[in-house]
This record gives structure tokens, sequence and C-alpha cells, in this order.
């Protein structure tokens, strides 16, 4: 039951609800956190973490890109644009 609840708080804060993402969150670690493995409880937590990032994200988009380095940013993609297939290896390394 737990994972199913997981997964919805998953697919609703992809399509942007924000609020009903929370709730499954919660109801996990309300509900289910006598019985829970360790890690669905971090996932829980995780997920509720990410909800409230993506709201201030989503108020100020500008914080997307505060910490981020432009320069490299443009380099890699000048780097992926002669070549697309560096971008396979790329995204490999983060699997």
């Amino acid at each position: 039951m737990s994972r199913k609840l997981l997964s919805l708080g998953y697919i609703y804060e992809m399509i942007g609800k924000h609020e009903e993402a929370l709730a499954f969150f919660e109801q996990v670690l309300e509900k289910d956190s006598k019985t829970l493995s360790t890690a669905l409880i971090k996932e829980a937590h995780l997920g509720i973490k990410a909800n409230e990032m993506a709201l201030r994200f989503k108020k100020d988009k500008s914080l997307i890109t505060k910490n981020l380095d432009m320069q490299v940013m443009q380099e890699k993609i000048a780097i992926f644009k002669e070549n697309p297939k560096n971008l396979t290896g790329w995204f490999s390394q983060w699997n």
C-alpha cells in the first residue's frame, strides 16, 4: 500500500498538483510508519522535501539557475550540439 501511495505522490507531483502529492507522502508516514522499511520512510521524507522545493521554484523561477554556472552549461550544450552521442554518455553517469 505504501508503494502505491508513493507512486501516486510522484504522479501528482509530475502533473503539478503539489498539495495532493504532499498529502500522499504524509499519509505514508502517518499510517504505515510503524511497519515500513527505513528505505520507504526515507523516500517519503524525500518526496516531501522535493515537494517543498518544487513549490519554491514555482514561485521564484530564478532559484533554478541561481547557483548554476551558465558559462559551463553553454559549453556543454555546444559539445552536445556537435555530437549528440556525447549526451548519452553524460546521462549514463547519473544512472
